[in-house]
């Protein structure tokens, strides 16, 4: 998880979100503009690959918290209930943070990622 959202994805998300704003890219289409949050999360506009693996993140992850709190996955509602949703919001809070830390360092340095951004 920590792996997947420092190492990947907030760069991914940030070089993206960057190169929308870039007019000379090229990336700057009306539809990019409108949904840029799922733009920058690579879930549009993007290679196939990029596609599979934006999606199965998006759709794996709400998958399992709706099972979760449907009782499909644990009939316990309790303790065992709050630990999970409690690494969920601690993931998604490290998500975040690390999101904010590039972003600042990408506006300070004057420069993106170096990662692949996953375009056609």
């Amino acid at each position: 998880g920590v792996k997947c959202l420092s190492c990947k994805l907030a760069p991914l998300v940030v070089k993206r979100s960057c190169l929308l704003t870039d007019s000379k890219k090229g990336q700057r289409t009306l539809i990019n503009a409108l949904l840029a949050p799922v733009y920058a999360m690579g879930l549009i506009s993007a290679n196939k690959s990029r596609l599979i693996k934006s999606h199965s993140l998006v759709w794996g992850t709400t998958a399992l918290q709706v099972a979760l709190h449907r009782g499909w996955v644990l009939r316990n509602t309790g303790a065992l209930l709050n630990i999970v949703n409690g690494g969920f919001c601690a993931g998604f809070g490290w998500g975040a943070v690390s999101l904010a830390i590039l972003y600042m360092k990408s506006i300070l340095a004057g420069k993106t990622p170096e990662i692949d951004a996953g375009f056609h």
